[in-house]
């Protein structure tokens, strides 16, 4: 349950983000071009990173990362 629970938190962060960023980018007044570009250019890199979670979830590398690190979290008796 706990790397389900995790993606979901993980997922819903991803869309807050997307969320705040784009209020950031409609709400930009005519004259704020530099805060419209910035918010523009963050959005465009969540999205990068959104797309290289999602291969690394459906490759099965953030499962195997979760078994990691309840493996070690269990070697060092903190489980």
């Amino acid at each position: 349950d706990a790397p389900v629970a995790d993606l979901q938190t993980e997922t819903e962060a991803f869309a807050t983000i997307e969320r705040e960023l784009t209020e950031v980018w409609r709400t930009t007044l005519d004259t704020q071009t530099a805060e419209r570009e910035r918010a523009w250019l963050a959005l465009r890199l969540l999205g990068r990173l959104k797309s290289q979670f999602e291969v690394m979830v459906s490759g099965g590398k953030f499962a195997k990362a979760n078994i990691l690190a309840s493996d070690r979290r269990k070697l060092f008796g903190m489980v």
